[in-house]
């Protein structure tokens, strides 16, 4: 069965996509995500990493409703001739601050675009997602990375890694990415038919 894990966030969401048949690795799966041209085209991403430049819109309306369709088209892409499949998408934290109407609108879009295709995400809990992968609900961006480096040791002197982190910081789409690589292994903390 294919697992696609979903980190949707407004600024740099990305997709994994993972054979449940194989060992959940990151040689195991293909990554998608969306970003912002200024410093991602400089990077040499492995063959298994691909990505669109994401709306420049300043209009909302126009920048979610752009991103969500190109998001959901490119999972629908890869799913048009699956049988087996799950989709897993990472729910909202309810100790979000910031821009949370503007992120509940986005993933609303997106949730919609999705439909258009007959696909429904399955929701998992943020917490359920640390959790699973750290041991820890509450765990942070960089005890995630962490945990990724610990299941993946071969990536930790990759140079598209070390390219987007900095001793305090964790540039997207690399937090994305680590959480879709999570988010995709997680069908056994399910908690919403979304």
């Amino acid at each position: 069965m294919l697992h696609v894990g979903i980190d949707f966030s407004i600024s740099s969401p990305c997709v994994c996509f993972w054979n449940s048949s194989q060992k959940h690795s990151f040689e195991n799966c293909e990554f998608f995500f969306l970003h912002s041209r200024n410093l991602i085209e400089k990077i040499s991403f492995p063959s298994n990493i691909s990505f669109a430049f994401s709306s420049p819109a300043t209009n909302n309306t126009i920048r979610f409703s752009t991103n969500a369709g190109l998001l959901a088209a490119e999972i629908q892409k890869r799913l048009d001739k699956l049988r087996k499949y799950v989709i897993l998408l990472e729910g909202y934290s309810m100790g979000a601050k910031g821009r949370t109407f503007d992120i509940g609108e986005a993933t609303g879009i997106f949730k919609y675009y999705l439909s258009q295709y007959k696909l429904y995400p399955k929701i998992v809990a943020p917490t359920a997602v640390k959790k699973l992968a750290v041991g820890k609900g509450n765990a942070n961006k960089w005890q995630m990375f962490d945990q990724f480096i610990e299941i993946n040791n071969s990536l930790a002197d990759e140079n598209w890694i070390n390219s987007l982190k900095t001793e305090k910081h964790l540039q997207p789409p690399l937090p994305d990415l680590v959480d879709s690589f999570f988010i995709a292994n997680s069908f056994s903390v399910i908690y919403d038919q979304g």
